[in-house]
């Protein structure tokens, strides 16, 4: 029997995903390097839910791309804005952005920014991040 060749194209897609569990997210400084890059590859999807909602408004986390000796708040970033204020327990997705910020080379990391240093009532993050290979 002759094996068939598949007619679907071959990804070589991959997950990063990290978790900021309890009260962890309400403290900017846990949020941070989620990834060192091993391979060159671009961004293809980025996702965030939380438990409970803050109270902070205008709270809310950016994915970014770290490159050399770059520190958090000084990378390219890679996602709009995603609000902490929404609602709870929902998957939100959002737009990403950047064009050419998306790939990463070998040592780039992606990192996670809480945009006003810190939220009150914020439970329970998780965030996942989409990537292919290059």
């Amino acid at each position: 029997m002759r094996a068939k060749r598949s007619t679907y194209p071959i990804t070589r897609r991959f997950i990063v995903t990290a978790t900021l569990p309890g009260t962890a997210p309400q403290t900017a400084a846990n949020h941070g390097k989620i990834y060192v890059a091993d391979r060159i590859c671009t961004v293809v999807g980025f996702s965030e839910s939380h438990e409970v909602v803050s109270t902070d408004v205008g709270a809310g986390v950016i994915l970014e791309r770290l490159q050399g000796v770059e520190v958090s708040g000084a990378g390219d970033a890679m996602t709009v804005e995603t609000l902490y204020t929404a609602v709870a327990n929902t998957p939100l997705f959002p737009a990403l952005v950047g064009g050419a910020a998306l790939t990463l080379a070998i040592g780039d990391r992606l990192n996670l920014i809480d945009n006003i240093a810190g939220v009150t009532a914020l439970v329970g993050v998780c965030v996942t991040v989409e990537l292919e290979e290059a």
